[in-house]
């Protein structure tokens, strides 16, 4: 008799409980199909934009390549312009030097070749050193005068002498 008299006390309880305990398993289960459903969706935005992400990368990674590749085009073209430009500077200054003022067929061609170097030292000096040191660029230019009145003088000695040998 106890048996029945506690299970009369317990059925309606134990339904109670059993109903809320059926509501909050549904409850649970719907939060829970919406969190799957929330995190597929982030799931999937997540893969487009890593997607997205490794295709930016890959255009990125081209264009550097291409702007590598141009960089190292312009730097070749660069260097065998600059190579260019001292073979032109090296000639050039050949030809002023003294064994190339010397090198000139006759003594009017030496002497030109002397005055256009004695023109082209006094502006370098001027280039280099201008009004910012003024009386080092006026010493410099009194010594290039000086050795250039001494080679004018071998140059018209070497004029004569060959004068002499005709």
């Amino acid at each position: 008799d106890i048996k029945a008299t506690v299970k009369q006390a317990v059925d309606p309880v134990e339904r109670a409980f059993e109903e809320q305990h059926a509501k909050a398993q549904k409850a649970f289960d719907e939060v829970k199909a919406k969190l799957k459903d929330t995190e597929n969706t982030y799931l999937t935005k997540l893969s487009s934009t890593g997607a997205d992400t490794d295709e930016r990368i890959v255009k990125l990674n081209d264009a550097v390549q291409r702007a590598q590749t141009e960089y190292d085009s312009e730097l070749l073209k660069s260097t065998g312009m600059a190579n260019s430009l001292f073979t032109l500077i090296n000639d050039a200054e050949h030809e002023l030097s003294i064994s190339g003022v010397m090198k000139q067929k006759d003594a009017s061609q030496r002497q030109a070749a002397l005055n256009r170097r004695a023109d082209h030292l006094h502006g370098e000096i001027d280039r280099t050193y201008g009004t910012t040191n003024a009386a080092l660029a006026a010493s410099m230019k009194h010594t290039v005068s000086a050795s250039h009145d001494e080679m004018a003088k071998v140059v018209s000695e070497d004029r004569k002498s060959t004068r002499l040998n005709s």
